[in-house]
């Protein structure tokens, strides 16, 4: 089970927020933080008993998400889906370099972007593959530009839900959810590990 948390002095703090199984709906789970910005910590949690037998979470390990960190998923998840971008768009190349800034940390070129403007040439309904394709797109550039890591990370909440629904409608939302969720666990092994 997995779960965002906040540090304080050092070490994880416990909180009222549901684990999840997936780590990709760990991440959706911090578009809804409030305040935005203070969990940055993803921690794999199990369920146990308290010596008086009430439920309780024991974290097994957890790691911190920097800004460069959240950005890095955020463009990964959006490259799953830009070709969907491109299958209504094949002479717009703004998606590739928007995922390209985000993922590189390029400032000048992210500060160039509009990510308003990342949407498909042709008309599009709210719930086309490219739009949601445009928007994870949108959301990687967002992380990219946060102002810290708790901003990045909600922005990288989006840029995989919008990845995710980008998918489901072209039925391959199993296999980007696996690609995305399989990046995830592998990166968590170059993060900063945090005192549980």
């Amino acid at each position: 089970m997995w779960k965002f948390a906040e540090v304080d002095k050092g070490k994880v703090v416990p909180n009222t927020n549901s684990a999840t199984h997936t780590v990709c709906d760990a991440f959706v789970s911090v578009v809804r933080q409030t305040p935005p910005g203070r969990m940055t910590v993803l921690a794999a949690v199990a369920e146990s008993k308290s010596l008086m037998g009430k439920p309780r979470e024991r974290v097994l390990r957890a790691v911190r998400f920097s800004k460069e960190d959240a950005a890095a998923t955020a463009a990964f998840a959006a490259g799953q889906v830009a070709t969907l971008y491109e299958r209504t768009s094949p002479d717009d190349d703004r998606l590739w370099q928007a995922i390209s800034a985000a993922r590189n940390g390029e400032l000048t070129a992210l500060q160039a972007l509009d990510p308003e403007s990342l949407t498909p040439s042709k008309p599009r309904q709210a719930n086309d593959a490219a739009a949601y394709a445009a928007e994870s797109a949108r959301a990687a550039v967002l992380a990219a530009m946060a102002p810290d890591a708790g901003i990045a990370l909600q922005a990288t909440g989006y840029a995989i839900a919008y990845a995710i629904q980008a998918a489901d409608k072209v039925d391959a939302e199993p296999d980007v959810t696996s690609a995305i969720e399989k990046w995830l666990l592998t990166r968590q092994g170059n993060l900063e590990t945090v005192r549980t």
